[in-house]
């Protein structure tokens, strides 16, 4: 049993990456602009991996080619209420890589993943982080996964979406669980 929560995982060779871990669950937490993949998740079937209320990105421009979420057991993957944020059309994306489905399943989008097997509807939208106030207009074109790398100093606000649809559903990081005590 394992709880990933309010967290960011952000540029890096692969932001998260567990295997074998029954009971998964990642929730209200922003994985995004990883190197290769942002998700490499393994379990064993019936083992389940929930994944809700979480902005989930995409990868690096160069390895758009490349599925994002690699899941082994796509079956035992309990999924919801998720922002995709993804670079290019979802359906041409296709950040979905599952090792236990066969043919033209193993590739797909968030969206037709959610529509298949999700839990809850999920959303593919811009969550636009609050950090990006913080680069110049003329900068904030194109993915802004990307852009917020330009931010020197990122703190966990910056990461906030400021999406109206995103926050009334709640996804992404909890800001009440980033104040500070008095």
């Amino acid at each position: 049993n394992l709880l990933i929560k309010n967290c960011v995982a952000l540029a890096n060779a692969g932001a998260v990456r567990i295997i074998n871990c029954p009971d998964l669950v990642i929730e209200n937490s922003v994985i995004l602009r990883s190197n290769i993949q942002n998700m490499v998740l393994g379990n064993h079937a019936e083992e389940t991996i929930t994944i809700r209320n979480s902005i989930l990105g995409d990868n690096q421009p160069s390895k758009s080619h490349v599925p994002t979420f690699e899941v082994r057991s796509g079956h035992f993957l309990i999924e919801g209420n998720n922002c995709y944020y993804v670079r290019l059309p979802d359906e041409e994306r296709k950040a979905f890589h599952f090792g236990d489905f066969g043919g033209e399943l193993r590739r797909m989008g968030a969206a037709h993943f959610n529509r298949e097997f999700g839990q809850s509807p999920s959303l593919v939208a811009n969550p636009n982080f609050a950090g990006l106030t913080r680069v110049a207009a003329d900068k904030r074109e194109g993915y802004g996964g990307d852009t917020i790398m330009s931010v020197g100093e990122l703190s966990f606000e910056d990461f906030f979406p400021t999406d109206a649809a995103v926050r009334e559903r709640g996804m992404g990081l909890e800001p009440e669980a980033f104040k500070k005590a008095p």
